[in-house]
Parts: structure tokens; C-alpha cells; sequence
């Protein structure tokens, strides 16, 4: 066998797969990974503070999120995973395609697409989000142990979150508006769950500055002190579970 033929060889051989060790790669899947209530308040129930004129007493924000899965990894790292004649490298942040999942030896890895210029090859992620010393070709796992710089280079999941707008939603906030003496005034404002202003639903709520506490829908305030300048209180409850 000449030299060139020799070379060939040992060059095609160095890309097959080790015996045994051919899986099926099950397709990249966007998944649901749950729903959580986001609940944003400014104010911590019998915790006294202030807020002066033009400033909110109440902020808040209440709604849901559906967060899903996306197909692609990121890298913590810029990095290189090297083996043999073949080097894949990457930048840190850059977000690389999921090519499905695999398992092998009793182990589940996802298999990502990475730099190169072997389009079959895949990088085996452990659930850790380390990866492993061996790298997929097509369905079969290469011969050569790879190299991962830095060794404890990380690649993380891409999220995406979805505002569950049917499971409807609160936004608002009450805007101290200051005091004659004789009345206290508190502005409403509404805003959409994407925090766009709602003018429609603007409203000037007017008090008599002698309450010693005043209440809006659930939210029971009561007031230490209120002048043109400033407003002294306590959140008692706001009917939020």
C-alpha cells in the first residue's frame, strides 16, 4: 500500500465509530418547563416608609409566566475542544443549535452542534451542562479522547418566558399627589402587564387628609404623617396571597 493510500486509511479510520456505541439521536424538542406567578411589590406588609409627592406608595405587578425551553446552548466560555485533526472552537454567550439527545451507557447528553467543518459532528453536553471527552459523529461516538479548554467550560440552556396574559393580571400604582390641609391625594395609574400606560384608567382618589387610614379595593394604608412634601405610612394588608 503506498504512503498516500496508507495516509488516507488511517485518516478515514481515525473518524469512525466505536463499536457498540451507535444511538439513535432523538430530535431537539422545545420544551415547557412551567408556570410561576411573578409578583412585584414595592412595600412590605407592616413595614413603615415614605414616599414623597410624585413618588408611588403602591407599586405593583402581578402576573404569570410560561417559561419554555429553547434549542440552542450557551457557552460560558470562549473555548476550544480539540481531538486528533479535529478543533471546534467557540466564543463565550454564543449560542450554538441542539441537535437532540442522546443516550449512552446508561447517561443522557444533549448533542450540540458546534464550530467546524464537520457538520455531523456534536458535542455530548451532561446534564451539569460539562461535557464529555467524546464527541458524536453522526450517530456513533469518534475514537479520539477530545480536549475541553477551559476544562470547566459550562454551556447552559436558552430560556424563553411567555406573559400568560388570558390568566389575567395587576398592574398599577398609587402616586402620592401631596395635601391642602384638607384633603389628600392619591393618584391611580394603570398599566398593561408590558408596562405600557393605560390613561382610560387614570384616576385622582381624594381622601380627607384627617384619616388615620385610608383603603383602595384591598389595600388598607395607614398614614404616620402626610404634608405637601412627603407621606409617612404603613402597608397594613393588600389582600395579595
Amino acid at each position: 500500500m503506498s504512503r498516500k493510500w496508507l495516509w488516507m486509511f488511517l485518516a478515514t479510520s481515525a473518524l469512525v465509530v466505536l463499536s457498540g456505541c451507535i444511538q439513535h439521536v432523538s430530535p431537539a424538542m422545545r420544551t415547557h418547563l412551567g408556570t410561576e406567578r411573578i409578583l412585584q411589590r414595592n412595600y412590605k406588609i407592616g413595614q413603615m416608609q415614605a414616599a414623597y409627592v410624585g413618588q408611588p406608595i403602591v407599586r405593583v405587578k402581578d402576573y404569570q409566566v410560561e417559561r419554555y425551553s429553547l434549542n440552542h446552548m450557551l457557552a460560558s466560555e470562549n473555548f476550544v475542544i480539540s481531538g486528533g485533526p479535529v478543533i471546534m472552537e467557540g466564543n463565550q454567550n454564543a449560542s450554538y443549535p441542539i441537535r437532540g439527545e442522546i443516550t449512552i451507557n446508561s447517561e443522557t447528553y444533549t448533542v450540540l452542534n458546534l464550530p467546524g467543518n464537520r457538520p455531523r459532528l456534536g458535542a455530548l453536553i451532561r446534564k451539569d451542562g460539562t461535557v464529555h471527552n467524546k464527541v458524536l459523529n453522526g450517530d456513533g461516538i469518534m475514537v479520539y479522547s477530545f480536549t475541553v479548554s477551559p476544562p470547566d467550560l459550562k454551556f447552559t440552556l436558552l430560556k424563553e418566558e411567555i406573559i400568560n396574559k388570558s390568566a389575567g393580571y395587576v398592574n398599577y400604582e398609587l402616586i402620592y399627589g401631596g395635601t391642602d390641609g384638607k384633603s389628600l391625594i392619591v393618584k391611580y395609574r394603570e398599566y398593561t402587564v408590558n408596562d405600557m400606560a393605560r390613561t382610560p384608567f387614570y384616576v385622582n382618589l381624594v381622601y380627607e387628609s384627617s384619616k388615620r387610614r385610608i383603603r383602595f379595593k384591598d389595600t388598607s394604608i395607614e398614614i404616620h404623617e402626610a404634608t405637601n412634601e412627603k407621606i409617612v405610612y404603613t402597608i397594613i394588608s393588600d389582600g395579595m396571597n
